[in-house]
This record gives structure tokens, sequence and C-alpha cells, in this order.
């Protein structure tokens, strides 16, 4: 059965986009891909069928394959013996794993960023947090968001604390985007956070950032777990 008619034109409309950003077939498929779990474009223990996929990005079924696989890795597809690769169910234990490694790496993070940033990066970070507060579209405020932190750790020296960190915060993304989360009542705001880190105190932006990901991450297990007894 082919893709219905809506999603293959949001598809197309995503790899219309990214294509001219993206350097590679394989990374192409991927940035479409996860979009599209982020936005439930495909819905969560959904089979998702490569053929289908790779027509409607215009790619072959190799890039389509090899997204895939890297998006099992962030959490977002899950491979079952029987049905192949579906999108992850909500899953209020793999929030409470992917937050407690998340906590552990941020901490670390935050404190090099304190110790590194610049007066520039803090008042981009300044800007972001203004857009946020006027901001009401969920998948705009998860953007500013992720460029707020990607603003903060920008001159952290451990490329790879960094990536683990972005694609823990991607494999929860979609848990916020699908329970209407990501409105600004919400979220707890940044300012004071970016006020810590231009003063320089480490152990008060570790404890905020630290409180801030605790609120969120319970909030979404108390969600999940509300749909669970529907």
């Amino acid at each position: 059965m082919d893709l219905p008619t809506d999603r293959a034109r949001l598809l197309e409309q995503i790899a219309g986009r990214l294509r001219p950003r993206c350097r590679s077939t394989d990374e192409l498929a991927t940035a479409a891909i996860r979009e599209a779990i982020l936005k439930a474009i495909f819905e969560p223990g959904e089979h998702l069928r490569l053929y289908e996929i790779a027509e409607q990005l215009g790619v072959t079924r190799m890039p389509v394959r090899a997204a895939i696989a890297q998006l099992e890795s962030e959490g977002l597809v899950v491979f079952h013996p029987h049905r192949g690769s579906v999108v992850a169910e909500l899953d209020s234990r793999k929030v409470r794993e992917l937050y407690d490694i998340r906590l552990q790496l941020e901490m670390l993070a935050v404190e090099k960023a304190v110790r590194s940033i610049t007066p520039e990066q803090l008042d981009r970070m300044e800007e972001l947090e203004a857009r946020f507060g006027r901001e009401s579209d969920g998948d705009a405020l998860v953007d500013l968001r992720e460029e707020l932190y990607a603003t903060l750790y920008a001159r952290v020296d451990n490329l790879r604390l960094i990536e683990h960190i972005e694609r823990l915060r991607t494999g929860v993304g979609h848990y916020l985007l699908r329970l209407n989360l990501t409105r600004p009542d919400k979220w707890q705001r940044h300012g004071r956070l970016i006020e810590l880190v231009r003063d320089g105190d480490v152990a008060g932006a570790q404890a905020y950032l630290g409180a801030h990901l605790v609120a969120v991450r319970d909030r979404l297990i108390d969600q999940i777990e509300q749909q669970s007894t529907r």
C-alpha cells in the first residue's frame, strides 16, 4: 500500500526544504525521517516501509536503510523481528533512562560552558529567550530551545559529549511534540540560567539546569502514564 496522499506530500515538502543543506542522501534521509517522526507524520508503533519512503524522498532504499539504523540508535525507531522497523512508542521507563543519562552529561557540559562562553554567545541566548517568550508554535519552540542549547555549548571543547547530549535531546523531542508540552506555559524559561552563566556561577547553573530537566522529565512521565490508563 502506498503512503497516503497527504503524508506523501508532506515528505516531499520536507525533502525539498532539507535537500539544499544536506551533504549526502544518507544525511537527507536521516534528517527527513527524523523530522517526520518528531512531527507525528509517522505515528508511534507504525511500520516504516523502505521503498515507499525512498520514493517520496527521491532517494534509493540504501540511504533510507542507513537513516533508519541511525534513528534506531537515537531511540526514535525500534526493530521488531516480525514487524521490521517501527516508530518507537511513548515509554515512561525509556524517558526516565534518557533523562538519567542526560542529567549526568549536561552537568559536565554546563560546567565547561560557563568557563568558555563568550559575551556574544550570552547576548545571542538572551535574544533566543526573548523570541521563545513570544512564540506559540510547538515546532518553532523546540527549534528555539535547541538553538539556545547549541549556543550555550558552542565553545565546549568536547564534541562527542555534545553529540551525545543532542542525541538524547532528540530522543525525547517527539514526546514533547506529541504530548503537547511545547507551549510556553509548559516550559520553564531560561532567563535565570543565562544570568547564572553570565555571572560564572557553575554550581548555580548546574542546579538550575538539573531542576529544569527533572521537571520536564516528571511532566513527560506523568503525561505518558495518564495516556496509558485511558
